[in-house]
């Protein structure tokens, strides 16, 4: 609070949509704005992820009995829908697995492209002075989170660039390993994978490849965009008097705690302990089975 990072949370990963209702013959409107941290977008049947956000925005006609209600105009035609008024410079994108017809958790393996780069101009309806110059809403993928598993259970984890930089890094638990991108981005759209994969496959069906294939069990599950003119000022190197005092402080007490078990677990792995046991000690311990006050 009360410093210029108060807003940061918002100024980087806030956007802004409106919910609308929108007459077709008359001049009415019903609408609210909303804002957003993430998106949870349907990739069933979508193929990739710019028919995601174009399925997010379609308009659904309302008409026949189902016309919406406009007030003085009484019953009419209207067409409902979701638009974008601003995007954020960091934008989380929940590839959904959720039905909506069944109101059930599935798993989707099918085969759902994301690029590297999208531009979602096009999504961005009134976006003021600036909106429409050249790359505004130019996007640059930074991070997949993947899922490996079904519907109930599993395992995540996640291939991210931790800069500018075009090097991709797995995290995968406590294990961080460089990656190529064709790993970190192709290889999680799902889809189906071949054993001995055979280009000429799929025209031998008795070909072991074809017979093989199967639905990958892995794929992205949450993607982080970068919007590509704020990336260089996001990345950029932290210096100490931008850091708050209380996580200096803290920083540093858990580097002593962790300096200081250290020590004592190498103190406690050089240190011997010899029990000394009496002739005394024994015989006293050998006379619970002892008649006439001798030792048996």
């Amino acid at each position: 609070k009360d410093t210029k990072l108060s807003n940061g949370i918002a100024d980087l990963f806030r956007g802004e949509f409106r919910n609308y209702i929108r007459c077709v013959n008359v001049n009415y409107e019903s609408s609210r704005n909303e804002f957003f941290y993430d998106l949870s977008l349907a990739i069933k049947g979508c193929e990739n992820l710019e028919n995601s956000f174009k399925l997010y925005v379609a308009k659904e006609r309302l008409d026949g009995n189902n016309q919406h209600s406009a007030g003085e105009y009484g019953k009419q035609d209207a067409d409902m829908g979701t638009e974008f008024l601003q995007l954020p410079k960091v934008l989380h994108l929940h590839l959904r697995d959720f039905d909506y017809s069944t109101l059930r958790m599935e798993k989707v393996n099918e085969k759902f492209e994301f690029p590297k780069e999208i531009d979602l101009t096009q999504f961005v309806v009134n976006p003021g002075d600036r909106s429409f110059e050249p790359n505004r809403y130019l996007y640059d993928l930074y991070g997949i989170l993947v899922h490996s598993g079904g519907v109930y259970g599993g395992h995540y984890y996640a291939f991210l660039r931790t800069s500018t930089n075009p090097q991709w890094y797995k995290f995968d638990d406590s294990c961080v390993t460089k990656e190529e991108t064709e790993t970190a981005v192709q290889d999680n759209y799902g889809g189906s994978i071949y054993a001995n994969y055979n280009p000429n496959a799929r025209t031998n069906p008795y070909s072991y490849a074809y017979q093989y294939s199967r639905m990958k069990r892995y794929s992205g599950y949450m993607l982080v965009y970068v919007r590509r003119e704020d990336a260089d000022h996001i990345f950029q190197p932290i210096s100490t008097n931008e850091i708050p005092q209380h996580l200096i402080d803290y920083v540093k007490q858990a580097e002593l705690e962790a300096k200081m078990k250290k020590e004592r677990q190498i103190e406690e792995s050089n240190t011997l302990t010899i029990n000394v046991i009496s002739q005394s000690d024994l015989e006293n311990w050998n006379l619970q089975g002892n008649f006439n006050g001798k030792a048996s």
